[in-house]
Formats: structure tokens, sequence, C-alpha cells
């Protein structure tokens, strides 16, 4: 019963180091990704992605938002997530479409970085956006939006992100078998 007992602690602080420092799964509880991600699905987020490289454009990150249970409850929150019983809820999910020091317009359903164009084929389908006046990103920040823009709360309404709000970068949807895939 001892030997037991010490592998299964070791177990679960093997999966906390893991989820704390490498991977983590989280659900996706809206639509604001659809047409990449639907509601229901489980991506794997890489923590370390970012160590060794900056943030892209066209990366789909996960960030932290403000708020939350605090101390001992995110650390509930986190084992949770780690386990696949639930995330925390002040997480959230979107693409990177803005990056420092750059100027975001939206104009006639069009996205435009520094005055042009941005080609965004992963944008939903139909999705539908309103004008949005000149935003210059500043450093250490980053605009994000969701794929689907009608249906996203996302940097159009809150601002730009910080660069410290970042958990780490969706990799691959893992859950429902059917839609594996990587991002």
């Amino acid at each position: 019963m001892r030997e037991v007992l010490i592998v299964a602690v070791l177990s679960l602080v093997g999966l906390l180091l893991v989820q704390t420092f490498a991977f983590q799964s989280f659900f996706i509880p809206s639509g604001s990704m659809r047409d990449t991600l639907q509601v229901g699905d489980r991506v794997i987020v890489s923590k370390l992605t970012y160590r060794f490289r900056d943030v892209e454009r066209g990366d789909v990150i996960v960030f932290g938002g403000t708020g939350g249970a605090g101390g001992f409850g995110d650390t509930l929150g986190d084992i949770g997530g780690a386990v696949g019983v639930g995330d925390r809820e002040e997480d959230f999910i979107k693409r990177v479409v803005g990056l420092p020091g750059e100027t975001i317009s939206i104009r006639r359903n069009r996205v435009f970085i520094d005055g042009v164009p941005l080609e965004e084929p992963y944008r939903a389908s139909g999705s539908r956006m309103r004008n949005m006046t000149e935003v210059v990103v500043p450093e250490n920040h980053y605009f994000v939006m969701g794929d689907d823009r009608a249906s996203s709360a996302d940097s159009r309404d809150y601002g730009p992100i910080h660069r410290s709000q970042i958990i780490g970068r969706a990799t691959m949807i893992v859950w429902p078998p059917g839609h594996w895939s990587g991002l």
C-alpha cells in the first residue's frame, strides 16, 4: 500500500510540474474561435514556445484575464485543468493579429495593419466586424481577436493584452478525436 501511495504522489507531482511549466490542456467554452475551434474542443497549450521564439501574428494563444479566485482557488483550478476536469474561467483563447508598435484599424469589414489589409484565411466565413479607428499597439502588448469576429469579445473591447498575460501557444486540438489537428 505504501508503494502505491508513493507512486500516486510522485505521479501527481510530475503531472503538476508538466502542467505548470510545459503543457496544459484547455477547454473551449465559446464560439469566439469558430471555425478554427468549436465549443467543447480541448486544446494543448505549450508554455515553452515563447521561451524560444517571439509571439507571431497568427498564433493562437491562451492568456489570463483579470479577476479569478486567487491563491488556493487558482491552484485548485490549475489542478482541475491539468487532469481535464475544469479550467480557470478567466483564461481566454484568441488569435494574435497585431504586434507591438503596429497600428491596427478596421474598415469595410477588413483589418488593416499599418494601412495594409491583412489576409485572414482563418476568419470564420460570414463573420462581420464593426469599423474601428486606429489603435497603436504599445510595447510588450499584442492585439488579439477571435476568428468569429461577430461572437468575440477581444482587444476591440478590452484593448491589447500585455506579454505577461500570455500563458502559451495553442498547438493542437486533442478532443474530441474527430477534431484532432494542429493549430
